[in-house]
């Protein structure tokens, strides 16, 4: 299927949350990320009802699911370090009307640790490969994409503007980070910047009815995200400057929240809005589309 008509096929409602990558429903399984050495898989789940939000590990080898305690009653978007050992995450006390920081908690620790402490709302973290630096987005104005150099207390902002953006992910060297960014008038894109110097690309375009959104990076470095128009969702790669015609995924009639790639690279690990309106976990592998139920 070519570019064009890969995006032309595609029918689904953009119902993501666009803040921290959720979908639609009231209580549900979200942001997904895959450890270093493949073996488990960090999530939140969220009650909107309630305002809480909990990180839960699941052990791929034994299907087992654990909360990582972090002393917040909001904790969302887990991002793990390079050695597997800790988790970054954004927290708060008081749940989703609070100011949020973001925090860093060691696995089976009961306590976490602020990295920083501003009246502003921060969101996505993601620690860098190399585990120096972290980057967030902080609403100071509008939500801006900063990073957190590991021993320095201020964070830099690196990306300015009208705009909107958020999802920030780095590339597997380090070098450069993909990101989400929605214009005044509605219109989403995918925006690859090299964070030595700030120059930006943009790597792909909504197609006029629909969303494009929640980027990640694959193992390889090939860039996919999520787009959205109609009654479906489609996970795709992206080719600057568009869409290309690697479907990687489709769900008829669901709606697609974050995504992680396994280490491997065989495997991609999906939040799914169903037809019942209920969140879950998959793992779907890459070559023959096989999904199986990780946590709902």
């Amino acid at each position: 299927m070519k570019a064009n008509s890969c995006v032309g096929a595609l029918q689904g409602v953009w119902v993501l949350t666009g803040l921290l990558g959720m979908t639609g429903a009231a209580e549900a399984q979200s942001h997904p990320r895959v450890s270093p050495d493949g073996g488990r898989v960090a999530h939140f789940q969220f009650d909107l009802e309630a305002e809480t939000a909990d990180i839960l590990v699941t052990d791929l080898a034994t299907g087992e699911t654990s909360r990582q305690p972090t002393g917040q009653g909001w904790s969302v978007n887990p991002a793990w370090s390079p050695d597997g050992d800790r988790l970054a995450f954004i927290g708060g006390p008081r749940g989703m009307s609070d100011t949020w920081d973001v925090y860093e908690v060691r696995l089976g620790d009961t306590v976490a640790t602020a990295l920083t402490d501003t009246p502003e709302r921060e969101m996505h973290t993601q620690i860098s490969p190399a585990g120096d630096r972290i980057a967030f987005v902080r609403m100071t104005q509008g939500p801006r994409v900063w990073i957190l150099d590991r021993g320095d207390p201020v964070a830099r902002q690196i990306t300015t503007g009208p705009d909107r953006d958020f999802h920030p992910k780095w590339a597997p060297d380090g070098l450069s980070l993909v990101f989400d960014r929605t214009d005044e008038a509605g219109r989403s894109r995918i925006i690859q910047l090299t964070v030595a110097d700030g120059s930006e690309t943009v790597m792909a375009e909504a197609p006029e009815t629909g969303r494009i959104g929640l980027p990640n990076v694959a193992p390889s470095g090939e860039v996919y995200a999520i787009v959205s128009t109609g009654m479906q969702s489609s996970l795709v790669r992206l080719e600057a400057p568009g869409v290309s015609d690697t479907l990687l995924h489709s769900g008829p009639g669901e709606r697609f929240g974050a995504f992680d790639f396994h280490p491997d690279g065989r495997s991609v690990f999906l939040s799914v809005t169903g037809g019942d309106d209920q969140t879950r976990l998959y793992r779907v592998e890459i070559e023959t589309g096989a999904r199986s139920l990780i946590h709902e």
